[in-house]
């Protein structure tokens, strides 16, 4: 695990103890790009030992190699795991997979024309809105999302969550530089959390903060 991921980790954790003191935790988070398992693991081990509840864990991933190994790990104990092979998007529609040689960089992009090949493959797509569609999935306490550039994407295909869950904490990572391969700026990304009713970390949370100001991490809570 990577300096900034376990920060972000310890962040979303620290942000969550409030939550429950206040009554409305509810188990269920959100992995938007889950790879092999490393936020949706790590949040499931702390849901279980700190408030000895086995969460209800949404994970996300569009590769299939990435998916089977996440489906091995979520299933090696009562994780409360529920892998999902599909990329989130906009939208529910048709998606293409580009491959890259380290597993977690694959991108997703829009068309489907063509054959498979070995480095490009058709996935399915659904906004985050589809998959979380009953109103005890409403109630989310976090979304994790790092999609290689594809965050506004995805953001923009959870509308109704972002509206409906007051307690709601939203952990973006990312890189400035692939926002541009989908057309939009990092301030793009942060206007649209602002209109949503959320803000930056709190200015205290040094880490966090040092991570936004180099365009590399950022997370965003409930005003």
């Amino acid at each position: 695990m990577s300096n900034y991921e376990a920060a972000e980790i310890d962040y979303t954790c620290e942000y969550l103890d409030r939550v429950a003191k206040a009554g409305l935790l509810t188990g269920i988070f959100v992995d938007v790009g889950a790879h092999v398992g490393l936020w949706a693991l790590s949040m499931s081990e702390w849901y279980i030992n700190r408030y000895a509840t086995i969460p209800h864990i949404i994970a996300i991933e569009a590769d299939t190699d990435n998916y089977q190994k996440l489906r091995e790990n979520a299933t090696q104990a009562s994780t409360g795991i529920m892998p999902v092979h599909s990329a989130a998007w906009n939208r529910d529609t048709k998606l293409l997979l580009k491959r890259r040689t380290h597993p977690a960089r694959h991108k997703v992009i829009e068309g489907v024309q063509g054959c498979e090949t070995d480095s490009e493959i058709r996935v399915p797509g659904v906004a985050l809105d589809t998959v979380a569609n009953t109103p005890e999935k409403r109630n989310i306490d976090a979304i994790k999302i790092d999609v290689e550039g594809a965050e506004l994407l995805v953001l923009n295909g959870a509308r109704s969550i972002l509206t409906e869950n007051k307690q709601l904490i939203v952990i973006v990572e990312y890189s400035a530089d692939h926002f541009e391969e989908y057309g939009y700026r990092a301030e793009q990304l942060t206007a649209f959390m602002v209109s949503h009713g959320f803000r930056v970390p709190r200015k205290q949370d040094r880490t966090i903060i040092n991570h936004l100001e180099i365009g590399r991490a950022s997370c965003r809570e409930r005003v």
